[in-house]
């Protein structure tokens, strides 16, 4: 899937696991969104290109990047529960590299990602954690349909600050 600008949407494959490193050590530098911050992101390529394996053989796990010119520029993937009770739930993340925020990368991204799983019929409901404060990405799931369902009081610690987040979740049916 094409979008504005030449920015193509597609499946990750293994072969992209040292581009998406380098793409998530970018970005742990540009945000504290994130979970991780700059230099605590510890994955070899061979464990990501295990992890990008996975993703493909199960049933209820999606990873999609975003690149313009070879370059990945975001990440959504949907990552589905391994036992009975859960398979039907996923765990959603989402980033985008900050030259491109407000170009609706990550619109399309959930988009697309969405529309993936409905249209596998597999993954029931997308669950996510976002920080309390991060307003632009809780709008624009507010958007797609997702609902608060819960807070986690003092969930991350940064640079000497306690941040809440949110756990929002999106039924597909």
């Amino acid at each position: 899937m094409e979008i504005k600008g030449n920015i193509v949407i597609r499946q990750a494959v293994k072969e992209d696991a040292r581009k998406i490193i380098e793409y998530l050590e970018t970005i742990a530098a540009e945000s504290d969104y994130l979970s991780f911050g700059e230099g605590e992101f510890h994955v070899t390529v061979k464990q990501e290109e295990a992890f990008l394996e996975d993703h493909k053989k199960q049933k209820n796990s999606i990873y999609l990047v975003a690149e313009t010119d070879g370059i990945i520029i975001g990440c959504s993937n949907l990552t589905g529960g391994l036992k009975p009770r859960n398979f039907h739930t996923a765990e959603f993340g989402i980033s985008v590299q900050k030259d491109y925020w407000g170009k609706h990368v990550g619109k399309t991204l959930m988009q697309e990602i969405i529309k993936l799983a409905k249209d596998e019929g597999v993954i029931k409901k997308i669950n996510l954690l976002v920080r309390s404060d991060n307003t632009k990405a809780i709008h624009l799931y507010y958007t797609f349909g997702f609902v608060e369902e819960g807070l986690i009081t003092k969930d991350l610690f940064i640079d000497g600050v306690y941040y809440d987040s949110i756990m929002m979740g999106l039924w597909l049916d």
